[in-house]
């Protein structure tokens, strides 16, 4: 199951997404994110919930590296994900990095933690 939906008036897109996906559903997947974000203006933010989200096979996973190569391309400036269990600051780093991406990513075990968080940096 898979949601993505564009806040144009607020520059933010949402993406929900969990259950077993194989190649051909992350692809598919993939595209209905990308088109659905091309909505958006530089400078957006993204609120990933996708914690009980479980890829198949390696050929699968590429298409999560060709979502974030879009909305970096496209002007994402931070990642909200939305996590079951929060990384270390090392891990957290080490993945940011892995992704050489500069988009900021902040984790959150809540949805109220999400409002939070948009709320007081006024996002």
């Amino acid at each position: 199951m898979h949601k993505f939906k564009s806040d144009t008036i607020k520059n933010r897109f949402f993406m929900q997404m969990s259950g077993f996906y194989n190649e051909e559903q992350m692809r598919i997947a993939t595209n209905e994110a990308i088109l659905e974000a091309k909505k958006l203006k530089p400078g957006f933010t993204i609120i990933n919930d996708s914690a009980d989200l479980h890829i198949h096979d390696m050929e699968g996973v590429k298409y999560l590296g060709k979502m974030m190569e879009f909305a970096k391309s496209h002007g994402a400036v931070r990642v909200i994900r939305l996590v079951k269990e929060k990384l270390s600051q090392v891990q957290l780093a080490e993945q940011t990095k892995k992704s050489q991406s500069d988009i900021e990513v902040i984790e959150v075990t809540s949805v109220d933690e999400v409002e939070q968080y948009l709320l007081k940096n006024d996002i």
